[in-house]
C-alpha cells in the first residue's frame, strides 16, 4: 500500500508549490490567478483523456498504433492548451478508423509481436530503435513512460494537482511498479518487455534493476550519443531473445 508514500511525498510538494506561488508572487508584482489555473486544469484533463483513449486502442490486434508515436506525441506536450487538446482528438479520430479498418501499425510490415517499452525512450535513437524493432515485426503497444504523464486532477484544486503528481510511478513503491507492469502485460496481450535503463534519468529506470532477464536490458544515456553502438547492440539481442523464445 504506497498510501503513505503518496500523502509524505503530496505534503513536500504542496509546500514547494507554496513557496513558488509567493516568490512569483513577489517577482511579477501580481496575484497569482486562481480561476485561469482552473481553466488550464480543465482543458488538461481533457488533453490527457483524448491521449488515453488513443493510446488504449492498441490493445486491439493488430494494434493501429505505432507505439513510438507516443513518444512522439507525449501528452506532457501542450497539455494546457486547447491546440493539444485538439491534437490529441484528432489522433484518436484517425486510430479509431484505422482500427475500424483492421489496420495495423505499419502499411508495409506485420505485427508479430507485441513488446512494452519500460523506462523513458532513448531519445538520440528514436528513429534507429524504432525501425529495428519494426525489422523484426515487433511494435511497442505500451509503455510505462509516457503514460506516467496521463494526470487528471480536480480543477482549481491544488491539494489535487500535489496528490495526482506524488502518484507518479516513480515515486511508487517496487511492488507498485510490479503490478503495474502485470495488468499492461494483461491487458495489451504482451510477447515481453524491453527494459531500457537510462545512465541520465535515473528515477526512470528503479525497475530495470530487478529484472531476472538480463537479455532483456537495454543500457544507454540521453545526453551522450558516445557510449553507443546502439544499432549493433540492439539488433543483437533482439535476434538474441527471438530466437531462443
Amino acid at each position: 500500500n504506497d498510501h503513505g508514500i503518496i500523502i509524505d511525498t503530496a505534503c513536500r510538494m504542496r509546500r514547494q508549490f507554496d513557496y513558488a506561488i509567493r516568490q512569483l508572487e513577489e517577482l511579477t508584482k501580481k496575484r497569482f490567478d486562481y480561476d485561469r489555473l482552473s481553466e488550464v486544469m480543465e482543458v488538461s484533463n481533457s488533453t490527457c483523456r483524448w491521449w488515453k483513449k488513443s493510446t488504449e486502442l492498441a490493445m486491439h490486434k493488430p494494434s493501429p498504433l505505432s507505439g513510438f508515436d507516443m513518444f512522439n506525441y507525449m501528452v506532457v506536450c501542450m497539455r494546457g492548451n486547447k491546440d493539444g487538446e485538439t491534437l490529441f482528438r484528432l489522433w484518436y479520430e484517425e486510430l479509431e478508423e484505422r482500427m475500424k479498418q483492421n489496420l495495423g501499425p505499419w502499411n508495409n510490415a506485420e505485427e508479430k509481436y507485441r513488446i512494452m517499452w519500460d523506462g523513458i525512450a532513448c531519445w538520440p535513437h528514436l528513429a534507429t530503435t524504432f525501425k529495428t524493432l519494426k525489422k523484426y515485426g515487433v511494435n511497442m503497444v505500451a509503455s510505462t513512460y509516457p503514460d506516467s504523464w496521463n494526470i487528471r486532477y480536480e480543477k482549481n484544486d491544488l491539494d489535487a494537482l500535489v496528490r495526482a503528481y506524488a502518484s507518479h510511478y516513480a515515486n511508487r513503491s517496487i511492488a507498485y511498479s510490479v503490478d503495474n507492469i502485470a495488468k499492461i502485460a494483461e491487458d495489451y496481450s504482451l510477447d515481453g518487455i524491453i527494459f531500457h535503463s537510462n545512465r541520465s534519468c535515473k528515477l526512470m529506470k528503479f525497475s530495470a534493476r530487478y529484472s531476472r532477464e538480463p537479455e532483456s536490458l537495454l543500457f544507454s544515456s540521453t545526453v551522450i550519443r558516445q557510449i553507443h553502438a546502439f544499432s549493433q547492440m540492439l539488433n543483437m539481442r533482439l535476434a538474441f531473445r527471438l530466437l531462443s523464445s
